[in-house]
């Protein structure tokens, strides 16, 4: 069987019409996360008050995503041993804080037209030291790069730097990057079933890199070794409404049933699995609030699992 569900802004909607499966819960029985994400560099500051000079951060939804896994885990954990009574003193607390059960690996495409060792240097140290990074590269691209600026009215305003989001960045660069192989290569280390999968997808009608970064999530030989499968959906709202369009939301649904689908079949396929799984979904509020307003939100679990 398998459980959906939305992850809602600041409330969880559960759209399935059973409760969650336990497996899904258990601490003990995942012992591998990985997230799939996005590196953007951020040169601060509106584009005519840019200089050569002016250095770049790394920024992007990934590290974030990879921070915040890792975050929540060793809370998990610290929470866990809490109830079980297992710490006793400051010694046994800050052990279980620094030696998390959990590995987490933060996969990501980078051009390396732009991209440099200290940049690599850079993004380790911005992340907790149990997020393992898989950075999966291409001499043929640019890293996408941004100038990001708050405008007279402390609105975020963004603009793409040299191309940064035609083919020669991130249109072309994150393209089926990283794939299956590499997320399996990342994973080989271990014989666990149990996998965690998140990935952020550039969604709508007409996304960023042709919307290839999801054909992970149609291979049968990876998502069978996940458990848990997680996608959250990037799609632009329009800058005037503030609200994501009709055809966009169709085509973010579309995109989500298309890959719990493959999710659902990949893990029926393995009978010892009892085709087990869950799939979340955690779209930002102005993705949330068009699939409401423009599409049916709920996902059927699948009839037949044979």
């Amino acid at each position: 069987s398998a459980a959906s569900a939305f992850l809602a802004p600041k409330s969880f909607v559960k759209v399935h019409h059973r409760a969650f499966s336990s497996h899904a819960f258990e601490a003990s029985a995942v012992t591998q996360t990985l997230i799939v994400g996005k590196i953007i560099l951020d040169k601060y500051g509106p584009p005519d008050r840019q200089t050569d000079d002016d250095g770049v951060t790394i920024g992007g939804g990934g590290p974030q995503s990879a921070w915040g896994a890792a975050a929540s885990l060793v809370v998990r954990d610290y929470l866990s041993c809490t109830e079980k009574k297992q710490i006793n003193n400051d010694d046994e607390r800050d052990f279980i804080l620094s030696n998390p059960k959990h590995q987490i690996t933060f996969l990501a495409p980078v051009g390396t037209k732009n991209w440099t060792p200290p940049m690599t240097e850079q993004l380790t140290q911005l992340l907790p030291p149990l997020v393992k990074v898989v950075l999966v590269t291409s001499e043929g691209h640019i890293t996408p790069t941004i100038n990001i600026w708050h405008d007279e009215n402390e609105n975020v305003r963004w603009m793409p730097v040299d191309g940064s989001f035609d083919d020669i960045g991130a249109d072309g660069l994150w393209q089926n990057r990283p794939n299956a192989q590499d997320i399996l290569s990342a994973i080989q280390d271990t014989d666990d079933d149990d996998i965690i999968l998140h990935a952020i997808i550039e969604s709508g009608s007409k996304p960023t890199g042709k919307g290839l970064d999801a054909l992970p999530f149609f291979d049968d030989m990876l998502m069978s070794r996940v458990s848990t499968a997680g996608v959250e959906p990037i799609v632009f709202a329009d800058e005037d409404s503030g609200k994501v369009t009709k055809e966009d939301s169709h085509a973010v649904t579309t995109t989500i049933r298309k890959i719990r689908q493959s999710f659902v079949h990949a893990r029926a396929c393995d009978k010892e699995k009892d085709g087990n799984s869950l799939f979340v979904v955690t779209p930002d509020r102005p993705c949330y609030e068009g699939m409401i307003s423009h599409t049916n939100l709920t996902m059927e679990e699948s009839e037949s699992t044979e």
